[in-house]
């Protein structure tokens, strides 16, 4: 057994301490995994540390060993950065366990580490395999072919036919699936959820404009920036930062299940238009949103909204209308798909 000084609270103590250590061995190597440490208290020893020093110069003073009783601590080393470098190669968990990351032929397994290993260097070796490599290149040409075939369909401003799918029905920001910022008095913010495409709308930012969006599980953070500060709203109280690395920090410390940080983009639409309604004109997988800024209501038993066109208010829906158009917006899905906005020139 060895010697070792604690300090509780105000008196330094000594104790007696044993330690099992237990190594792991990865190819041929043998890395520490664990260490199992029984404490056994001896006495108080002094309040000074210099008498405690002159006592016992060579025994080593742990001023996080607290307590008066015997008690036994687990220590795991499988999370630290040194056994993560250790192992870059091999696996250490799972239907693999042992196996040379190079000898694994599974491909949906090793796509699977890619996203939740938590040894970063073995995600960086598995990323160099081959077989994830032609995986990763494949899936990489599919992309540009997809995102070539949306741009093709993309409108374009300029006069053009289009025949809509829908009469005017909804305002902007509860129909189209984007993110902007605006800088108006109490406007709605939709802001888009950009891997689920889940919508979080009808927040007022009553003049502020927001930079940024986080997501930790179900709450939400909208970090704003005024007159060269950063902020955020924590119990509806403004907390300052003086840079946008220690507000993202500090959202970090105090949310450590933080999932994504978003970048939000700026659509300075007039104000007017977020009062008009859209229809809709679908090609292939492109959906534009054509704002109408005068629309009448018919009332009935089957109601709708006719859009004015030349000057006359029209039942727009499966007809085809010749119009100049000007996108404002236009935002591409890598999943495929698009979405854009237009106003009539």
């Amino acid at each position: 057994m060895k010697k070792i000084i604690g300090f509780a609270n105000k008196m330094f103590t000594l104790w007696n301490y044993d330690t099992v250590k237990n190594y792991r061995e990865v190819n041929g190597n043998h890395i520490l995994s664990s260490a199992y440490t029984k404490y056994y208290y001896i006495k108080n020893i002094s309040i000074d540390i210099e008498t405690v020093k002159s006592l016992y110069p060579n025994v080593e003073i742990d001023m996080s060993l607290k307590g008066v009783g015997n008690f036994d601590r687990n220590d795991d080393y499988t999370d630290t950065d040194d056994f993560y470098t250790a192992t870059a190669d091999v696996m250490t968990f799972g239907k693999y366990n042992g196996q040379n990351i190079a000898d694994i032929n599974d491909l949906d397994y090793l796509l699977w580490l890619v996203d939740n290993d938590s040894n970063k260097y073995r995600v960086e070796n598995i990323m160099k395999l081959q077989l994830v490599v032609e995986y990763n290149t494949k899936m990489e040409a599919e992309k540009v072919e997809r995102l070539n075939n949306i741009t093709k369909n993309l409108f374009v401003s300029g006069k053009q036919n289009v025949l809509f799918i829908s009469n005017p029905n909804r305002t902007l920001e509860g129909n189209v699936y984007i993110d902007y910022e605006l800088n108006y008095d109490l406007i709605p913010i939709t802001l888009e959820w950009k891997s689920d495409m889940s919508v979080f709308s009808n927040y007022f930012l009553n003049g502020e404009v927001a930079i940024l969006y986080t997501k930790i599980n179900y709450d939400s953070y909208f970090i704003f920036e005024s007159n060269g500060m950063f902020y955020i709203y924590e119990c509806n109280e403004k907390k300052f930062f003086n840079n946008l690395d220690d507000c993202k920090k500090y959202i970090e410390y105090k949310h450590t299940n933080i999932s994504r940080v978003v970048d939000c983009k700026v659509y300075p639409f007039d104000k007017k238009y977020f009062q008009s309604k859209v229809a809709v004109v679908e090609k292939n997988d492109v959906s534009l949103y054509v704002i109408f800024e005068n629309t009448k209501d018919v009332n009935g038993m089957y109601p709708y909204t006719m859009a004015e066109i030349d000057g006359k208010f029209k039942r727009i829906k499966n007809k085809e209308f010749e119009l100049d158009l000007e996108v404002v917006y236009t935002k591409i899905y890598e999943c495929g798909g698009a979405v854009q906005v237009a106003f009539i020139k």
